[in-house]
């Protein structure tokens, strides 16, 4: 009598009909087309896919172009998972196949290597889970929390595996509504609100063209594993020669449209630096979509999104300025019992060396905030500004740019503003490839990122294609005359309209025949003391442009 292992082994090619006949309780226990291809759907579009735009970020907008050559490489293996099928029947897939070309050894690797990818495959799921469900719970990330939300990820889903197929199909069912749903969603309507400007660098890495491509495939054609889940399962699949091949081929079909489109909206709707270090990128698309517009209500040396900094000062004439902005908030009626937040700054320590001043602080709009870093602005005060930030939620990310150490640049606003929604005005001899780094939050802490290009960081911020800096010109000798007048210092009080003194004639020229509404004021001795329009001022409420 032969073994049972000779009964099983396949024999070669046969048709599905020399099968036994099936009774009627075994074809209760199986599954038609529908849900052999939500088992395909379900199990391509992991908790994985949620995390995809921002593992491709890195790689800009080339990785779509990865996706589309993948996307044909993975349509190819369904045809072929199907067509197998049909010559080898049976459960097992790929491990099924090779035992029967290559014999057991083949079948063997083949079967610990499916084994071992998909236990690999966890990772990448286990952090997206846990990054999308913290968007809800444990938002501080404490480490037991997570571990906590890793494990019921794993183990509910492995215990319904574990309960039998019926109860495995009908869960399929159920979970791949709830992500084809907002995913489709997503990859439709969400196109609409794509702004061009936050694609960023078509090839955002330092690879070469070629080099970005085949990096982004790799990470593409893992998103793609699951193709081969019905030809696994073909042995519970009714009418497997049929349905088999289909159910592999529409579910990847369904799965390339959501990867793609889905993966195009995100691209468009959220800034390319916020992306690079977001933990749920769907999450964040949804909230550039639908976020109403909001500003700071309160500036103390700097307005920054709906709280003060009372800024501690670099020399010792003017430390005591923070005492005075601190007795305003405190106790004056338009802010005492007023709701909100301080970053940095209300309390009795000196904090030096971690000084910054308001001149260095631009507040640039989507809840993103340039800060200088010269004489007076230092780079660990910029990271504890950043941090308090992050930490309420009130930006997005920072862009810090490195200046000059020196007082006829004391400040940004003295070598450069802002003076339309992208537009700035800049001093015709500062350096324009100024060295700047993205701030940007990262699991509780902050991430530095440097920029290959501040303007190019600016215009990915304010989601425009790029950002228009205009500079006077004129010879040194005249530029130098008018920047310690500080001929760059502007206040804007609406897009396209500032305030500057009226003793800077070139500058202000300059600007008019660029259409900017240059309203000029007298400026005396403040202007020698290296202060501008924008010093003057200290706004209570803002209105978004």
């Amino acid at each position: 009598m032969p073994d049972e292992q000779e009964v099983n082994a396949p024999s070669g090619p046969r048709d599905s009909t020399d099968q036994a006949p099936v009774s009627e309780k075994m074809f209760a226990d199986r599954f038609g087309l529908p849900t052999a291809a939500a088992l395909v759907v379900g199990s391509i579009i992991g908790t994985g896919v949620f995390a995809l735009p921002s593992a491709l970020a890195p790689y800009g907008p080339s990785s779509l172009v990865a996706f589309a050559i993948v996307t044909v490489g993975a349509l190819a293996l369904a045809l072929v998972f199907g067509w197998l099928n049909k010559r080898v029947p049976g459960s097992g897939g790929p491990h099924l196949y090779a035992r029967d070309a290559f014999g057991d050894f083949g079948g063997f690797i083949t079967a610990w290597s499916y084994w071992l990818t998909s236990w690999i495959g966890n990772a990448a799921i286990v952090v997206a889970w846990v990054g999308y469900v913290q968007v809800f719970v444990n938002k501080d990330g404490n480490v037991w929390g997570s571990i906590a939300i890793a494990m019921v990820g794993l183990w509910i889903p492995a215990f319904i595996n574990l309960s039998g197929v019926r109860n495995l199909g009908g869960f399929q069912i159920v979970t791949v509504v709830l992500k084809f749903v907002p995913l489709l969603f997503m990859a439709t309507v969400g196109l609409w609100f794509i702004e061009t400007p936050n694609f960023g660098s078509f090839n955002a890495s330092t690879l070469s063209i070629s080099g970005a491509i085949s990096a982004a495939a790799a990470i593409a054609l893992f998103s793609y594993i699951g193709l081969e889940t019905a030809s696994v399962a073909a042995g519970r699949v009714r009418n497997p020669a049929r349905n088999v091949s289909r159910a592999t081929v529409y579910g990847t079909l369904a799965c390339a449209f959501i990867y793609i489109l889905g993966t195009v909206t995100v691209f468009g709707t959220v800034p390319h630096a916020t992306l690079l270090s977001s933990t749920a990128p769907f999450s964040d698309a949804a909230n550039e979509i639908f976020a109403g517009s909001w500003a700071g209500n309160v500036m103390a040396g700097a307005a920054i999104y709906g709280g003060v900094s009372v800024n501690p000062m670099a020399k010792p004439a003017r430390q005591r300025e923070a005492l005075h902005s601190r007795a305003i908030y405190h106790h004056h009626p338009m802010f005492a019992g007023a709701d909100f937040v301080t970053y940095y700054g209300d309390d009795d320590l000196s904090h030096q060396p971690a000084t910054v001043e308001g001149g260095d602080v631009h507040v640039l709009g989507h809840g993103a905030v340039l800060v200088g870093m010269g004489e007076r602005t230092a780079p660990m005060a910029v990271e504890i500004l950043a941090a308090a930030l992050f930490d309420g939620g009130h930006a997005t990310q920072i862009i810090a740019v490195d200046l000059p150490k020196s007082r006829s640049m004391m400040h940004l606003d003295t070598v450069m503003t802002m003076i339309d929604r992208s537009t700035f005005v800049l001093y015709p001899y500062l350096d324009p490839n100024l060295r700047s780094w993205t701030i940007t939050p990262y699991d509780g802490e902050i991430q530095v990122t440097p920029n290959h290009s501040l303007w190019q960081a600016l215009a990915d911020v304010l989601r425009v294609a790029e950002v228009t800096v205009l500079t006077t010109d004129e010879d040194i000798r005249a530029a130098e005359r008018e920047q310690w007048d500080d001929g760059n210092n502007y206040l804007a009080v609406a897009p396209g309209v500032i305030v500057g003194y009226e003793r800077n004639v070139a500058t202000n020229t300059m600007l008019r025949k660029h259409g900017i509404e240059v309203v000029t004021v007298a400026g005396g001795e403040l202007g020698r003391g290296r202060g501008g329009p924008r010093c003057m001022t200290c706004p209570i409420e803002r209105d978004p442009a």
